[in-house]
């Protein structure tokens, strides 16, 4: 179906043939950048994780100096 063709018919119908367009297209994006999100968000926990870790052993070693 074509939203050109829709909107010819009906206004309403053609707007709303758009919208399920879009959340079509909504959808599929977010398919495909959650897990990205989720693993950018373990990553960022992972690194944090390290950091304070190096700042434990820094500041382990000043206090053996």
């Amino acid at each position: 179906m074509e939203p050109s063709i829709v909107t010819r018919v009906s206004e309403a119908a053609g707007c709303m043939w758009d919208w399920v367009l879009a959340m079509e297209e909504f959808s599929k994006a977010f398919k495909d950048i959650e897990p990205k999100r989720k693993k950018v968000a373990q990553l960022k926990d992972r690194l944090q994780k390290s950091e304070d870790e190096l700042n434990q052993l820094q500041e382990n070693c000043i206090k053996l100096k």
